[in-house]
């Protein structure tokens, strides 16, 4: 969010890539609770071409509202990463700390990769079920990376399917 006074939400958009003659070879919509002013986060998506298709233009379209008041703060941090190579599916491992002493179940783990000169590389997510109150828990993300990832960034995200609880209460 490059404005640094105020936050966005409802956040709507839809990826469409193309090939070279622009013919339409994938869409996908996904959605974004909120952002705050001046913050940025990451969305990782997998779309699955058919053989011989080959994308030439990725373009992406936004709705959202403006002035928005809030934080997308979280108590969750990242530490111990790592990346492993595999031909298929590379693997992205961390430890998720949550700070807070409420548990938290469906939290979705975006992870983007980027190379030496910062341009994403590629990226992967997946969704913790459940980390208990000033725990930790660890964390695998399958993705792909078009190059060798120099540093990658985890952004976690509460959404409506999330639940937080302190530990005296049942879910």
């Amino acid at each position: 969010n490059l404005d640094t006074s105020a936050g966005v939400e409802d956040i709507e958009y839809t990826i469409t890539v193309t090939d070279a003659a622009g013919a339409t070879l994938r869409t996908e919509d996904g959605y974004i609770d909120f952002i705050a002013a001046g913050a940025r986060t990451g969305v990782a998506s997998q779309m699955f071409l058919d053989e011989g298709q080959v994308v030439e233009n990725v373009d992406i379209e936004w709705t959202y509202y403006m002035d928005a008041v809030g934080s997308d703060d979280t108590p969750f941090t990242f530490e111990n990463s790592r990346y492993y190579f595999d031909p298929y599916w590379d693997r992205f491992t961390t430890v998720m700390t949550n700070t807070s002493s409420s548990s938290f179940t469906n939290v979705r783990v975006d992870m983007i990769a980027f190379d030496a000169n910062g341009m994403v590389v590629g990226g992967g997510y997946t969704t913790l079920n459940f980390i208990p109150g000033n725990s930790q828990a660890g964390l695998s993300v399958n993705g792909f990376v078009s190059d060798d990832p120099v540093t990658y960034e985890f952004f976690p995200k509460l959404s409506l399917l999330s639940n937080e609880s302190n530990d005296s209460d049942p879910f």
